[in-house]
């Protein structure tokens, strides 16, 4: 009979699993030989380095930073579209798509040009993470003192929810002028020779509460406020459902990593993502067109948010709220997969977990013999 057959009559097959050694028993045998050499050395037991969380917050803000600046020239491309029937300066021509976007940004501005605005969507990312990270577990601590697992079904619901606006109204509290700068500056298509509208973040900042005092900064914001309540009514529940429902998928990729990294985490942010901006597009057109209105180069808008809708809808239609919603959609998926991927590694780098037995102890171990393998192992 076979060597499997025999030890799964003297006891558990799990157990003779384990015995037989290989995929079953390879970390724990590897991990006492690892134990043994240290010993023997002197050096005591080897522990899991301890978790920085200094270093942790760096490497989030790093990947972060990182994934935004590379797709950089993606948002100005759609927040020029956005706002492009605006525009009122010498020499401008509305771009027929991203594309056309880009290639005029290359030919009269230059190659990096692409990214201008970037400093402040670095500031946009930085402010944005310091509001979440310090604002929304407190409030969720304030909101669900037993602990989460104390609370389900619609208590536990509304009280993430509420967590979720009040940390996401601080947040825009702190961030919104960047956005606001970022904005204005990555809106600017003025050709070769002529003066930039805004020459940096703090030039444009500078300029803009001349215009109308600090609260300037804030232009708009009030449709930044308003669309948190739908986007975190739409966003919570649907990442719920999403996370949920690809739990299973998660477990059968768990030995291929890039497929339980994209079904674990890529496709329920992705999809999460995709579908709330794609119904609140609208509201960041409108906001865009705002923030823009009546500053160095754009025209003058009546009426606030109403007006601001007559506007679009007059000059390009019902379209004229979705334009630049394709390129959008289709910088979502990158943007989340090199922050998670970049985190990933630089988590790694920074030996935030345990190090790995090294190859040559993992090889010596796969050639022992079943009785050297009981002997580490007793």
């Amino acid at each position: 009979m076979s060597r499997k057959s025999t030890s799964d009559e003297n006891g558990d097959p799990l157990d003779s699993k384990k015995n037989l050694g290989g995929f079953f028993n390879l970390t724990t045998t590897a991990k006492n030989k690892v134990q043994k050499k240290r010993k023997k050395k002197g050096l005591g037991e080897k522990y899991p380095k301890h978790v920085s969380t200094t270093t942790q917050l760096f490497v989030g803000w790093t990947s972060a930073v990182v994934s935004k600046s590379l797709l950089t020239p993606l948002e100005r491309a759609k927040v020029v579209l956005q706002v492009s029937h605006l525009a009122n300066y010498t020499g401008f021509t509305k771009p027929k798509g991203a594309l056309s976007v880009l290639g005029r940004i290359v030919k009269d501005q230059g190659l990096i040009a692409l990214y201008r605005g970037n400093m402040a969507m670095v500031y946009l990312t930085t402010s944005k993470m310091i509001a979440s990270i310090g604002f929304y577990d407190k409030f969720k601590r304030r909101l669900m003192p037993a602990g989460d697992n104390k609370y389900s079904g619609v208590n536990s619901a509304w009280r993430r929810v509420a967590a979720a606006m009040l940390s996401g109204s601080i947040t825009i509290a702190l961030s919104y002028p960047f956005e606001l700068f970022f904005t204005r500056i990555t809106a600017d298509m003025n050709g070769k020779g002529a003066k930039r509208l805004y020459s940096n973040t703090f030039d444009c900042f500078n300029l803009t509460q001349l215009e109308g005092g600090f609260r300037n900064c804030y232009k708009a914001s009030s449709v930044a406020m308003a669309s948190i309540i739908p986007s975190t009514m739409i966003m919570l529940p649907l990442y719920d459902i999403l996370s949920n429902s690809n739990a299973q998928s998660s477990t059968e990729q768990e030995g291929n990593t890039t497929g339980s990294l994209i079904a674990k985490y890529i496709s329920p942010r992705f999809l999460t993502g995709l579908i709330t901006m794609q119904l609140l597009y609208p509201l960041d057109t409108i906001k865009r067109c705002m923030m823009v209105h009546g500053s160095r180069g754009y025209s003058s808008l009546d009426g606030g948010f109403f007006g601001t809708l007559r506007s679009i809808n007059k000059a390009n239609g019902i379209r004229g709220f979705y334009k630049g919603i394709t390129i959008a959609s289709i910088k979502m998926a990158p943007s989340i997969y090199i922050q998670l991927a970049l985190y990933d590694w630089l988590k790694n780098q920074s030996l935030l977990k345990e190090k790995e037995p090294s190859l040559d102890i993992i090889e010596h171990t796969l050639k022992m013999s079943q009785g050297e393998r009981e002997k580490v192992e007793a």
